[in-house]
């Protein structure tokens, strides 16, 4: 039986800045080429072996689109446990010009990287398994 798989869809105004920092700052995989749907463009993402698709739209025609920026409290988490992999991230994402954030929770200072998207998002990069990865496992 297949499991299900998580997507989750957002604007953005810069599909070429949104493709640069995931895929090669973050090292996520494009599932499938730029699609164009109706009057969208869209780029969809994921991690090899992930359950969970993440999809960038925007407008295709020359009207701007207006969106708020999320705010301090919403984040994009990713657990990688290989320390030699995160390394590789904190590295591309620096060399890329991204800067670290400083991490409102002392606890995620080690082993984690914080920075923002092109959009404004928060993204979080931990370099440990998922907590919860054994119960959902467990209880699913």
């Amino acid at each position: 039986m297949a499991s299900p798989v998580m997507r989750v869809t957002c604007k953005t105004h810069s599909l070429t800045s949104i493709e640069k920092f995931y895929v090669d700052g973050l090292g996520l995989k494009k599932f499938c080429p730029v699609q164009r749907i109706d009057d969208r463009d869209g780029l969809t993402l994921c991690l090899p072996h992930g359950r969970w698709q993440l999809v960038f739209t925007r407008k295709h025609s020359g009207d701007a689109e207006t969106f708020e920026p999320p705010n301090d409290f919403l984040y994009l988490t990713f657990y990688e446990p290989d320390k030699g992999t995160w390394e590789g991230v904190v590295e591309r994402m620096e060399k890329s010009g991204y800067v670290p954030m400083d991490n409102v929770n002392d606890s995620w200072q080690k082993g984690e990287l914080r920075v923002e998207d092109p959009d404004g998002w928060h993204i979080l990069f931990h370099n440990e398994d998922w907590p919860m990865a054994d119960a959902i496992e467990r209880d699913v």
